[in-house]
């Protein structure tokens, strides 16, 4: 179980990094210069839906086993205070689900469907329905604070997550902003790395271009490579993945909120484990679609 919590949430996180500090603007753009920054007012609420779809091809014994993936998360968020740029943001989680095919065994939960929840070793991702905790961020979207993970122990417990991890997740919905205003066809990049509880370490190159600014909506197209490296922390099995990550997302130029995103992944690498090396392909269309309350 442990293993499932920890593929569920590994996922959400690959586009969803700790920014380093590390970053470069670009501008050679056309019209007029738009800002991109975080703007909530208090009281405001707005509903997430995050879909992996994942194809996952391991070699094993040299023979090639197949495992078809789908993961969702749904988180609620609501602005309980706004001021000085700086803004608390409670997230309840609304909705978890996930299915897997392999030729082991078949996975189907969803904590909208009673039906699907009546196995046990789902007891700790079902718990985290409903369950809230409240992000400190500001207008850049840096988070820099997150309290409340006290009624999330029992399941990130489980998964290997830490506090810091899921400050890193969160941040998939807003550090994406330049640091100054761009034009269409400017560029800028950021790179990104997060710790998972000290089972893998992500690296991410991203480069952002602003590809157009129409009716309040900025299009901004996404190309990031990935690389990885073993975490701190001591493993039964160690995993490096590498690869490429594209796609794009548009974001309401008014809130700073990023209303959808869609991205292609296309990662190798291997597990290593008890001297045994499993070689891996995995081909992910990772999506997000918000909306405001």
């Amino acid at each position: 179980m442990k293993k499932l919590l920890f593929v569920a949430l590994l996922w959400s996180t690959l586009f969803a990094c700790k920014d380093n500090g590390t970053g470069e603007n670009k501008s050679s753009g056309s019209g007029e210069a738009v800002t991109l920054r975080l703007n909530f007012k208090q009281g405001e609420k707005f509903h997430y839906d995050m879909t992996t779809v994942q194809n996952i091809t391991q070699t094993m014994m040299g023979k090639d086993m197949s495992v078809k993936q789908e993961m969702g998360f749904g988180f609620n968020y609501e602005v309980k205070s706004a001021e000085k740029e700086m803004y608390q943001v409670m997230v309840t989680y609304d909705r978890i689900r996930m299915k897997q095919d392999n030729p082991m065994m078949q996975v189907n939960f969803d904590t909208d469907d009673p039906a699907t929840m009546k196995d046990g070793k789902f007891t700790a991702l079902a718990d985290l329905k409903g369950k809230s905790f409240t992000l400190t961020l500001n207008h850049y979207g840096d988070v820099t604070g997150i309290s409340g993970l006290e009624s999330l122990s029992n399941s990130l417990g489980q998964s290997g997550m830490s506090d810091t991890s899921m400050m890193n997740m969160m941040e998939m919905s807003f550090k994406i902003y330049p640091e100054k205003a761009m034009k269409v066809g400017d560029t800028w990049k950021k790179d990104m790395t997060n710790d998972l509880g000290g089972m893998l370490k992500m690296k991410i190159a991203n480069e952002y271009e602003l590809l157009s600014v129409k009716d309040g909506m900025a299009e901004i197209g996404v190309k990031s490579v990935i690389t990885s490296e073993p975490g701190a922390a001591k493993q039964e099995m160690e995993m490096t993945l590498n690869g490429t990550q594209n796609g794009s997302m548009k974001v309401d130029v008014t809130t700073g909120m990023m209303l959808n995103s869609n991205f292609k992944q296309d990662i190798t690498g291997k597990a290593s484990t008890q001297g045994m090396e499993i070689p891996m392909k995995i081909k992910s269309d990772i999506s997000a679609i918000g909306k405001k309350l």
